[in-house]
């Protein structure tokens, strides 16, 4: 068995869902300013869980 090939598999479309739901955030964030606040609360809690 290929671990870190199934790992990869395995985490790379988890990452890209992880990256999407960042990006939207951001997009909602600067279509509304006054949850900007809110959301870029939520874009640094979720960076901290991805480690970027």
């Amino acid at each position: 068995m290929n671990w870190p090939l199934i790992i990869n598999m395995i985490f790379i479309p988890i990452n890209i869902i992880f990256i999407g739901i960042g990006l939207y955030l951001t997009y909602k964030a600067r279509n509304l300013p006054f949850k900007k606040m809110l959301y870029a609360k939520q874009l640094e809690g979720f960076s901290e869980v991805v480690g970027a």
